[in-house]
């Protein structure tokens, strides 16, 4: 096995573009993204085994450990043992479930396990579901204040750049947004995306706004060139889960996100 502390972007686009298709990794691999990133990539003995973690940092209140990975893929677990030393005190991680066996030195704390999933069909739009911006950002960031439950309030993730790069939609009832959805990161160059912040009002769910937020996005995306749609969903959340599989979303993936601290 070969431990590469600073693989090239080509080779790992081929990576995430063949044997594990991850909207999320493509688009850390733009040029937005690449210059907050740190990778190590470790390859197997096989042509073309390989298994890819990276580190953002700078762009959140702490760094992002990546590691979503096929589940029991031991070439994945074996890099996080051998760069375990090198990473920071503090991180919050996406990672293989059995991630603590082998980074020992570090305490999991909130761990969820999550569902990556993926659209597989073209996605339809709706005219009742606004695009909104940056002009708009005090009234979704006060939208989003109140939207979510306290059982969801860890799943929150919104930074104003966001919303200054990417497309975000709204389903407005009486002047007044009611449902939610945005992009958390976008590469036009692998044409690969991730959204989140799907969130309806706690006493406007179940009429199906946050399906028609969600596919309204998902077609907006698909309208600038975006063939690769993957979001995150908790496991434990059966009604989101019952929502994207309608909407022609597949799951891909499953992994643990925590925080780590040692």
């Amino acid at each position: 096995m070969h431990l590469n502390t600073a693989p090239a972007r080509e080779m790992l686009a081929t990576y995430y573009q063949s044997r594990v298709v991850d909207p999320y990794a493509l688009t850390d691999l733009d040029d937005f993204f690449w210059p907050h990133t740190r990778w190590w990539t470790l390859e197997g003995d096989e042509p073309g085994v390989m298994a890819a973690v990276f580190l953002i940092n700078g762009l959140h209140s702490m760094p992002i450990l990546y590691a979503v990975a096929p589940q029991d893929d031991a070439l994945t677990l074996n890099l996080l043992r051998l760069i375990e030393p090198e990473l920071p005190a503090g991180l919050f991680g996406l990672l293989p479930p059995n991630t603590a066996d082998v980074m020992p030195h570090y305490h999991f704390s909130d761990v969820s396990m999550t569902l990556r999933m993926q659209l597989e069909r073209r996605p339809t739009d709706h005219s009742g579901i606004v695009s909104v911006g940056p002009a708009q950002q005090h009234i979704i960031e006060a939208f989003l204040a109140t939207a979510y439950t306290e059982d969801e309030a860890d799943i929150r993730l919104f930074e104003s750049y966001m919303l200054e790069r990417w497309p975000h939609v709204a389903c407005i009832e009486d002047g007044e947004i009611v449902s939610f959805g945005g992009t958390h990161v976008l590469t036009h160059q692998y044409a690969a995306a991730g959204i989140g912040n799907i969130v309806t009002q706690p006493g406007k769910r179940g009429g199906g706004r946050a399906s028609r937020v969600t596919e309204a996005l998902c077609a907006r995306l698909w309208r600038l060139g975006i063939r690769h749609i993957g979001l995150n969903v908790a496991e434990s959340n059966t009604h989101a889960r019952r929502c994207y599989d309608r909407l022609g979303f597949v799951e891909k993936l499953r992994f643990i996100e925590c925080s780590l601290t040692r």
